[in-house]
Formats: C-alpha cells, structure tokens, sequence
C-alpha cells in the first residue's frame, strides 16, 4: 500500500525489473532525485569495477602469452643455432618467420605500424586476441 493523498492508500504491483531495464531507468531519470542520483553513482562504480576487472584479465592473458612467447621463442633460437652455427642463416631464418607470423610484414614493419620505441620487444606491444587481421595500406 501507497499512500496517495488524504490519507488514503491504494496498493500497487510489485515489479521486478532485471538489472539494464534499472540501469536505463537511472540514465534516463533525473539526477536531483535521490534514488537516481543514488541509482547513477552506483552504476557508474559497476562499471568502472568491470573496466578493471577486464582490464586485469586482459593483463594476465598478455602476460602468460608473452611468457609462453619467450620460452618458445629460447627454444626455437636454440635448435636453430645449433643446426646452423653462423648467425647469418640464423638471423634470415628468423626474419622469415617473423613475416610469415605478420602476414607479409617483417619486425621493423609491424614496430612502426605499432609505435613501438625502438629498443623494446615488438611481442610486448602485441595483442593476444588469437584472429588478429593487419590491414595492408
């Protein structure tokens, strides 16, 4: 029951809304009243912890990725210098293969398509998503 003027009640339904349709209230509603202006701070706080919290994640997979990276990457440079012993073949072998990764691309190409600063590692500027497609201009 609700009162609604003159000291009278009326009883209404209760309705149970998921959390966009309450979301969209709050957006919509306005600010000077309290349960919105409550309602907005508190999606904004949600959304702010859900950004993190996807950021984070974000972080550890291109971590673990970049890890998993450089041991591969140990072991690959060992079996192929030992094959080859001469650091010529080894460095085209591994520039090919670089290209090969990039769709075309070699090293230098994919660090100034990314704006890596020259004497970082181009694999701590790339992405982890697994279907990655570079745009050839």
């Amino acid at each position: 029951m609700v009162p609604i003027g003159s000291d009278t009640q009326r009883e209404i339904s209760d309705v149970a809304l998921t959390r966009y349709a309450c979301y969209l209230i709050a957006q919509n509603g306005d600010p000077g009243k309290d349960q919105i202006a409550f309602a907005q701070t508190y999606f904004a706080v949600q959304t702010r912890k859900q950004e993190l919290i996807e950021q984070r994640i974000r972080d550890v997979d291109r971590l673990a990725a970049r890890d998993k990276l450089s041991k591969s990457e140990k072991a690959l440079s060992g079996i192929i210098f030992e094959r080859l012993r001469e650091g010529q073949s080894f460095a085209r072998i591994r520039s090919k293969g670089d290209q090969a990764l990039f769709g075309g691309f070699t090293t230098q190409e994919m660090k100034d398509r990314l704006s890596v600063p020259a004497q970082r590692p181009l694999a701590d500027f790339l992405p982890t998503i697994r279907n990655l497609t570079i745009e050839r201009h």
